[in-house]
């Protein structure tokens, strides 16, 4: 049986390893905004309860050192949150044939700054200007181009 964090324990998990309010507030709209999304898809079914969990403690390691990303699956996977783990663990590049859930959090990631809805335009304008490298830059178009691939596979109508 999946064991899925329930709302005590995502709040007793931010408070175990200090992540911040501003924080916990975008994860709580990253959440909204997935749930959204997963609510327009019918080709496929969708754990819910699995994608909440995932989005509400995907940056749980935000104010951590280096690839925040890692270190929260890392914790999530010591907690005992395995496949809550699998799905933090790519939500900043999304690998081929990712799960259903793991492909909604990234979507939805993109399409939240901060705690406001933005378009994936507004989003990827707003991060080009930190693209200083060329391997920057290469991870920004594939990210980029995943987010659009994202919501063309499954059709989704996405508005602010």
């Amino acid at each position: 049986m999946m064991k899925i964090p329930t709302s005590f324990e995502r709040k007793k998990l931010f408070e175990k390893y200090g992540t911040p309010l501003a924080v916990q507030a975008h994860c709580n709209a990253v959440a909204t905004k997935a749930l959204l999304l997963a609510s327009g898809i019918t080709s496929a079914p969708v754990n819910t309860r699995l994608l909440q969990a995932a989005c509400q403690l995907h940056d749980i390691a935000r104010h951590m050192e280096g690839n925040h990303a890692l270190w929260g699956a890392e914790l999530l996977l010591r907690e005992g949150y395995q496949e809550v783990s699998k799905i933090v663990a790519v939500h900043h590049d999304l690998p081929a044939k990712s799960a259903l859930e793991a492909q909604l959090l990234y979507l939805a990631d993109k399409l939240v700054l901060g705690t406001e809805s933005v378009s994936l335009e507004e989003r990827f304008a707003a991060s080009k200007g930190k693209c200083r490298t060329a391997n920057a830059r290469e991870s920004w178009q594939r990210r980029r181009r995943d987010a659009f691939m994202v919501m063309e596979q499954y059709q989704l109508n996405i508005e602010n």
